[in-house]
């Protein structure tokens, strides 16, 4: 037998009002909610499109897309997700790292990941290409309530002799996942 639970208004034992607020067919959750380990937070993304590249000729490496999130919980873990590329129209090789590095509250940089040549082609074809590889991270940063993050991609070429274009049709995804 189906049965149905109507009410106008959710009260916590104690007085308080609940973390929960009901408006016609609508729930909206407050502050006080806890969600289980592992359920996402909430998700920012950078990206380029297909002609926003970075022309860049240097083994520094350089900042391809930035985030800035506000946690919206302590002890969260955040997961990085990138996507980088490389276009060069030409016969000289192609060499590529690849980084993560993150910032708290404005301090320093740390690297999380760095991959110095994560794109390798030595192919001589004189014309033009497009290399891609995406990455993953999961970071568990030290933070307090209401410290920003930074998180950047970041990409270099590892060949001085030449300038690639770096960063076209790329994206950075982080994501804030519940640690509790």
């Amino acid at each position: 037998m189906a049965s149905t639970l109507k009410v106008d208004n959710i009260i916590a034992t104690d007085g308080t009002t609940a973390p929960i607020t009901l408006s016609g067919d609508a729930a909206t959750l407050g502050n006080g909610v806890t969600f289980p380990a592992g359920h996402v937070l909430q998700v920012k993304i950078a990206s380029k499109d297909i002609s926003s590249g970075i022309s860049h000729g240097s083994n520094s490496y350089i900042d391809i897309h930035s985030i800035s999130i506000t946690p919206v919980t302590t002890n969260s873990k955040f997961l990085l997700i990138g996507g980088f590329s490389v276009y060069r129209n030409s016969t000289v090789p192609t060499n590529s790292g690849m980084a993560f590095v993150r910032n708290v509250n404005g301090g320093s940089f740390t690297d999380l990941m760095k991959d110095n040549y994560s794109i390798y082609d030595q192919d001589t074809f004189n014309g033009a290409r497009h290399y891609g590889v995406s990455r993953s991270l999961l970071d568990d940063p030290t933070y307090t309530a209401g410290q920003v993050l930074i998180y950047k991609s970041q990409q270099n070429t590892s060949d001085n002799s030449s300038t690639q274009t770096l960063g076209r049709a790329t994206e950075l995804v982080v994501m804030e996942i519940s640690a509790s």
